[in-house]
This record gives C-alpha cells, structure tokens and sequence, in this order.
C-alpha cells in the first residue's frame, strides 16, 4: 500500500525548503506558493522552483522534472529521501534536491550548495539503526518480505518466523526502516521507495557457466536438489530477462537465451561450478547461476511456460531494476494484473 502522509504535511516541499535557505542565511528571501526567490549579497538573484516528489521511482522522477522545468529557473526536488542513485539522476537531469533526512544540492544562478543539513523528518525511537538496513542480509530478507505483502499489516514476530531471524534483528532492521521513511508506521512498506532502496543494494554474484542442469532430466532434479515439479521446496528458480518474458514483461527474449538461475544455498553453487566449470567468454554461457539474496528467492516459486519455475514478479523486478536503462523503461511499462505494483 503506498504511503499516507497525515494532513499532506510531506507535501509543502516550498516550506521546507524555505525553512533549510533561511538558516543558511544566503540572502533575501522571498516565497510564493511553489516558488521561492533569493536575493544574494552582492546583487545576484536566484529563482527556485520547488516540487514535492510522492514516488521516488527513476521514471517517475525523470517526469517530474522534465514537465517542472521553466526557464531562468532552478528546480529543486524535495523528498523525505533521495538514494544516491537518484540523487546521480537528478544530477543528470540539471535538477536540484532537499532530502529531509538531512542534505541539500542546489547548483547554479550564483549558489552552489551541497553539503548536509539539519533533518526535517522526526526522530526515530529506540536505539541506533544502522545507516543503510537494506545492504545487511537481514536487511534484505525483511524489505524483499514487505515488498511481496505489501498489504498486509506485519508483526515483528510474525515476520521473525518467516525469514527464520531473531525478533531483536527484524526489530533494529524495521526502525531503521522507519528512520530511512521506507516503512510506515505500520510497518508496511512505502512504495516504489523501499523497492528502489533494495534495488540499489540487490547486487547478486552471478556465474556464467558452460553447462547447466536440465529440469526435466530427474538425475539432474534429484543431484543438484533442483526441484524443478515440487514448488513447495525451496529449489532453483529462473530470474531476469527470461523470467521478465514469461511474466508478460515488455523485453525481448529469444527461446535461445541464456537463462539466469538462482540457487537456494552455497552448497547447490558450489556443486554446480564444479560440475560445469565458469565460461570465460559471457555469449558462449549455458547459463548463469548465482546464490538468492534472501531465502525467499528460492522458496515462493511460481510454474511459467517453460522448463523452469519462475521467481516472483517482486523479485524479477529486482533483477531488471540493476540495468539503467533497458530494465528500468521496461519496469515503467508493466502493470501486472495478479501482483501489486511496487516499483
């Protein structure tokens, strides 16, 4: 469920903003509705123009900006958070942010300021989190499970036994969540801004490999623990440009490409590599193969038309999210009808 913010409060990016340049004390300032004008000493005069991002996705912010833009004057993106591949985006895009977490870039017309700032989010209760939760494993499993039950109301308990992890761990993992303005406060995930938070940190090994198992052979099922039939055993399971094809992505995909599989544990990786050995050359792969971020990869398996289960669209997602360009313009495009949008 996507975020709700009370009272539109998130919403008066010009406040904030206003708020951030006066304790710089850069000049005069002046603010009218989404605008604010800053006299500097010394006689220059910059126009900002201010816009309030609800959706942090890459496709959602390039539109923002591209129809925010006027002449003669700097746009300025402001969000409870702006990753740092959004943050590179912007960048791009000649485009200025407020991060209410605590950091400020505004370039241009006389001013060049890029340094942190005070936050203008609340204070997180509870102890120290760590900075980035969705680089740590746990981190990964507990955002990977709210993105694919992005209704449900989670308990800390409740998703401790899931993933199999302490309630202590799933605890510090959700109010660094929180701290981030990734969950709310129920818990539930803010969309698309958790998915892309975990996209940047979703970075599996994958290996390019000469040979690779057939699903349909049960010496290959039974010797590397395919369970290509049984989907309610965690087992190896197709990702990626494949996956994306069979779950009625917009990619194009040849009947001849490579498929890009993940393993459930370090054993099944290890005991493929050695059966099939790693291809130098990237186009000569039979396949790749590399170990699931979360356990989760490999448990919620889904029958597609070919040999191989299919990942969850969450995670096929994830997968596609990693390439800039081709991937993210085919994200922008799917709205699947079974599975809620959270990218």
């Amino acid at each position: 469920m996507p975020y709700r913010t009370p009272n539109n409060v998130r919403l008066r990016g010009s406040e904030d903003l206003a708020a951030v340049l006066a304790e710089l004390q850069l000049g005069e300032l002046q603010r009218t509705e989404n605008q604010l004008t800053i006299d500097i000493a010394g006689g220059t005069t910059a126009r900002v123009l201010t816009v309030a991002a609800g959706s942090m996705s890459p496709a959602a912010v390039r539109k923002l900006v591209e129809e925010g833009k006027e002449e003669g004057t700097l746009l300025v993106v402001v969000a409870d958070r702006v990753s740092a591949r959004l943050g590179d985006l912007l960048r791009s895009l000649g485009a200025g942010w407020l991060d209410r977490r605590g950091h400020l870039r505004l370039v241009g017309d006389g001013l060049v300021i890029d340094i942190d700032v005070p936050s203008l989010l609340p204070p997180s209760p509870g102890a120290s989190v760590p900075v980035d939760p969705c680089a740590t494993s746990v981190g990964r499993e507990v955002s990977l499970e709210l993105l694919m039950n992005p209704a449900e109301v989670p308990s800390v308990r409740g998703l401790a036994r899931t993933i199999r992890r302490a309630p202590s761990s799933v605890s510090a993992v959700l109010r660094a969540l929180r701290a981030q303005v990734l969950v709310d406060d129920e818990r539930r995930a803010r969309t698309p801004d958790l998915f892309w938070a975990l996209a940047a940190s979703w970075r599996p090994q994958r290996y390019c490999l000469r040979g690779c198992p057939d699903p349909a052979d049960p010496d290959d099922d039974w010797s590397y623990e395919l369970h290509a039939t049984d989907l309610g055993a965690a087992g190896w399971v197709l990702g990626d440009t494949v996956a994306a094809s069979a779950w009625g992505i917009p990619l194009v995909a040849s009947g001849a490409y490579p498929p890009d599989l993940y393993v459930p544990d370090q054993r099944a990786l290890m005991r493929a590599m050695h059966r099939f050995g790693e291809v130098a050359v990237v186009n000569s792969r039979a396949c790749t193969v590399a170990l699931a971020p979360a356990p989760a990869v490999c448990a919620r398996r889904f029958s597609g038309p070919g040999r191989w289960p299919l990942a969850h669209p969450v995670v096929v997602a994830l997968d596609l999210a990693g390439d800039a360009g081709r991937g993210s313009e085919a994200l922008a495009n799917w709205y699947p009808e079974d599975v809620q949008r959270v990218w």
